[in-house]
């Protein structure tokens, strides 16, 4: 028979868990402030449409807009308001 008691408190940390790691990752490795791009400083991008795993997790950024640049390709995002 499996322990209830662990899988009741196992169960929310993973959760939380997940979703942290999420967060931290969303506001450390793809979001920049200024209107350039962050891997090469191009600056003139295109906003481009936000992908719908993105849009799943608008509770974590007020506003943002995402962006591909130009001259290298890469998508990032620019947050707007925090």
């Amino acid at each position: 028979m499996p322990d209830t008691k662990l899988n009741s408190i196992v169960i929310p940390l993973t959760i939380i868990l997940s979703n942290l790691i999420l967060f931290f990752w969303m506001f450390n490795i793809k979001r920049t402030a200024q209107n350039k791009c962050p891997y090469c400083g191009y600056k003139f991008c295109k906003v481009i449409q936000t992908p719908n795993y993105l849009k799943a997790f608008l509770c974590y950024l007020n506003s943002f807009k995402y962006y591909k640049c130009d001259n290298c390709g890469n998508n990032f995002i620019l947050v707007v308001k925090l």
